[in-house]
Formats: structure tokens, sequence, C-alpha cells
């Protein structure tokens, strides 16, 4: 058992982050194009598992999504349209 495998059978919480995830990676927009030199990325970095690329773009999306959250609540400044959505671009 390694030590992925290990770690995901004793954190209920950490599988449940992970499956939300791929699932958001799984429903996520991506390119066919790029699937295939990222899935490659992923395993040269040590990521070999095969929900590995759907967890990454999950990740992608999460990210994507706080960053519009964030630039639309009134913590700095007075929300923006126009200042969210290239947040959320730049983010993904």
């Amino acid at each position: 058992m390694d030590v992925t495998t290990r770690s995901r059978t004793s954190w209920p919480r950490l599988r449940r982050i992970a499956a939300f995830l791929t699932r958001l990676g799984k429903r996520g927009p991506k390119n066919p194009n790029d699937l295939g030199k990222l899935q490659l990325r992923l395993v040269q970095a040590g990521y070999r598992q095969s929900e590995a690329l759907p967890i990454f773009l999950g990740i992608r999306v999460a990210c994507g999504l706080a960053a519009f959250a964030f630039c639309m609540t009134p913590l700095l400044v007075r929300p923006s349209l126009l200042i969210a959505l290239p947040a959320m671009a730049s983010a993904t």
C-alpha cells in the first residue's frame, strides 16, 4: 500500500475533498488538445494515479470560482463584475 492509498483510507475528510474535486474536474471545461500534454506533465511530476488529472482540473476550477467569489465580496473594494471575471479567468 503506497502513501496516497493509506492517507485516503485513513482520512475520510480528505477522501470527500478529493471526490468533490474529481467531480468538479470531470464537469469543468477541458480542451481535448491539452489533456494529453497535461496528463504527461502530471506523470512526469510523479502523479501517476488515474484520478490525478480530474483532481487537478477540479482544483483549477475551484481556484477560479474562489477568485470570482473573492472579487465579488466587499472585503477590499466595491464588488465589480469587471474585476471579478478577469480574476476568475486568470485563475483557471
